[in-house]
């Protein structure tokens, strides 16, 4: 929880977007696992969601904060960075991302 507070404060992103954008991280770890056969192969694959989703969250933090692409793409390797440092990502953080993505790609 540390890390989306301080990813909102550094960035001035609301809670919800920095939510998105420690999903996106999480997500783009676990379709990394998934592309080099390395693990998480019990979750269909998260790539071409993941890609989408990562691109609406970018679009919108863009949108309501002003940062370049490259900013928020500093967020996002950011936030992958602080998932790698505590380790994969637990069950139960993969399966709340995985709501979370499908819900946003599905317009709720």
């Amino acid at each position: 929880m540390s890390l989306l507070i301080a990813l909102a404060a550094a960035a001035a992103i609301t809670p919800t977007e920095a939510a998105d954008i420690a999903c996106v991280a999480q997500l783009a770890l676990v379709a990394d696992e998934q592309k080099h056969r390395e693990g998480r192969g019990d979750y269909p694959s998260v790539g071409p969601e993941g890609a989408e989703y990562a691109a609406v969250v970018g679009a919108d933090v863009m949108d309501t904060t002003g940062q370049t692409q490259e900013q928020v793409r500093d967020l996002i390797l950011a936030s992958a960075a602080g998932a790698l440092k505590t380790g994969k990502p637990p069950r139960t953080e993969i399966d709340k991302c995985l709501v979370r993505m499908h819900l946003r790609l599905s317009g709720q």
